[in-house]
């Protein structure tokens, strides 16, 4: 991933959440960003500042029609930070029956370093519990240290390994917040 600030989502409705390295190396405790920013739910019409955002994070990013889809999709939740009305970090969920699945996280390239996917990732986890899903899972390179810090932070712990998830052969580390249930962990195989 060209200089490691996004994982790639290779594989729908499983994808591993794009990281911003700025932010995983926050020291000290985890705190608001400094250069504030609310957390939004996007629309439609922001389709295209999410493909943006998303196409300077990923080698595959989402299509414009892709993104019009998620953010209407009924088991799905995104949150979005702007500057000046234009989106500069987004995350996102997939509600499904039994935990949330962390399914993006991107900060724009000039704005790492400021907190904002810590306060995505806590935002997306209000979201989970919202929802009736306090467990939350994602995948994440093993190579990615930065993001497997920062989830780890945020009370995420290593359920194993998926050997060869992504493209290119790379294993993915199976991070899940709030321990799954037996019933949980067996119908994921995890």
């Amino acid at each position: 991933m060209p200089g490691g600030a996004c994982s790639p989502a290779s594989r729908p409705p499983f994808t591993a959440p794009p990281t911003d390295d700025g932010d995983h190396q926050m020291p000290g405790p985890v705190a608001p960003p400094a250069d504030g920013g609310d957390l939004e739910v996007p629309g439609l019409d922001d389709a295209p500042d999410l493909q943006a955002l998303d196409a300077a994070c990923l080698p595959d990013p989402w299509s414009v029609e892709g993104w019009r889809a998620e953010v209407v999709a009924g088991d799905r939740r995104w949150l979005v930070v702007r500057d000046g009305g234009r989106v500069v970090a987004l995350g996102g969920l997939w509600l499904a029956p039994d935990a949330a699945h962390v399914l993006r996280l991107a900060v724009a390239p000039a704005r790492r370093g400021r907190g904002l996917a810590v306060r995505l990732v806590t935002g997306l986890v209000g979201l989970a519990e919202a929802a009736g899903r306090p467990a939350l899972t994602l995948e994440v390179r093993a190579s990615n240290r930065a993001a497997l810090n920062l989830y780890r932070r945020l009370d995420f712990v290593s359920h194993g390994l998926r050997p060869g998830y992504y493209a290119d052969g790379e294993d993915a580390v199976v991070l899940w917040r709030t321990a799954p249930t037996d019933a949980t962990h067996d119908a994921h195989g995890r």
